[in-house]
């Protein structure tokens, strides 16, 4: 019993619920640089990477002539580069042709570290300028991949659904805009490659 001068001060109950053990947050991933969570770009049980469909591939028809050339070992690591990061993201295996034949369009796959065409650097021709990001992390492949995976998920993000050089252009704003179109069946065929490496 309390007397009138007894102040009675009720506990706080605590509550714990086990539904989720606390975890230590995860480390964060050199590949991305936005928070950006789409549901529909979650990674699935079906990876497509281990295994990838022609419609995963290449889901639209090729448009006009289209270019080839033999690329050399590190344009090929470039490549797995570009592929990594889209897996990385759980961006569909297209997102991955897509960023892959605008980097063939851009730079052949090679890492640009001198600046051309003002200040375009990297596999993308990403400039400082324009916000991609400081040189150093442009010619960074797995950081100009991820920021023109970025681009491409902000600025089409319906890339599914269009042309692979609208897409791109969307995401790039070149003078040439379909010229990335050419790369369409080069850039297909080395992701689906680099999928069953």
């Amino acid at each position: 019993m309390s007397g009138p001068d007894e102040r009675v001060v009720d506990e706080p109950e605590l509550v714990r619920s086990y539904s989720a053990p606390a975890v230590a947050p995860e480390p964060r991933d050199p590949y991305r640089r936005s928070s950006h969570h789409d549901p529909d770009l979650r990674p699935s049980l079906h990876d497509p990477y281990l295994r990838p469909t022609p419609a995963d591939v290449l889901p639209r028809t090729v448009t006009g002539a289209q270019q080839r050339f033999t690329p050399s070992p590190p344009q090929w690591d470039n490549a797995r580069v570009i592929v990594s990061v889209a897996r990385d993201r759980g961006l569909p295996v297209y997102a991955a042709v897509i960023a892959l034949a605008t980097a063939l369009q851009e730079s052949l796959l090679e890492n640009l570290t001198e600046a051309v065409d003002n200040d375009s650097l990297g596999l993308f021709q990403q400039r400082p300028s324009s916000g991609w990001g400081i040189p150093d992390e442009l010619t960074d492949p797995a950081y100009a991949a991820g920021a023109f995976l970025d681009g491409l998920v902000a600025r089409a993000p319906d890339f599914r659904e269009l042309p692979l050089w609208e897409s791109a252009q969307a995401t790039q704003a070149s003078a040439h805009p379909q010229a990335y179109a050419q790369w369409e069946e080069q850039a297909a065929a080395m992701v689906d490659e680099i999928c069953g490496e």
